[in-house]
């Protein structure tokens, strides 16, 4: 696949072939629990940068993630959305919803725009890095109180 703009389907399309790569990394704000429950997708080892601060991602999205075998970190301000795998990577303005990148069978909501990047290009590679980072400095959830906790 070469690098392309996405809009409406071709964007959820893009990610749910993304996210069936190895070494997924998921650095998106918002996450909603009808996304994660009805994506279709294997979540152990993924590891997922998010927002919890805003009050946007759902607690039973974090818990789903986290039972599922997710590595889920939070990052106060943090606004991304940027999927990868070593298939490529999706990065654009849907956040991980019904309404951003949509459900299998369904038109998300909202109108939202993204770009295709393959691996091995220096694009890829910089938005790994930068993702990889990200997950570094970050503290994970407590999901008891869903507040940030010291490593």
């Amino acid at each position: 696949m070469v690098d392309h703009f996405l809009t409406g389907s071709q964007i959820q399309q893009a990610v749910l072939e993304v996210m069936r790569g190895g070494n997924r990394r998921c650095a998106v704000a918002f996450w909603s629990k009808n996304w994660v429950n009805g994506a279709g997708i294997d979540w152990a080892d993924t590891r997922i940068v998010l927002d919890v601060s805003m009050g946007m991602t759902s607690p039973e999205a974090i818990e789903t993630l986290v039972v599922q075998g997710a590595i889920v970190r939070h990052c106060l301000g943090f606004h991304g959305k940027m999927y990868l795998s070593d298939l490529g990577a999706v990065i654009g303005s849907a956040n991980a919803s019904r309404n951003g990148v949509g459900l299998p069978q369904q038109t998300a909501g909202y109108i939202e725009i993204a770009t295709f990047i393959p691996a091995g290009c220096a694009a890829y590679h910089a938005a790994g890095l930068c993702c990889t980072n990200r997950l570094l400095t970050v503290l994970p959830l407590s999901l008891g109180r869903l507040i940030p906790r010291p490593l």
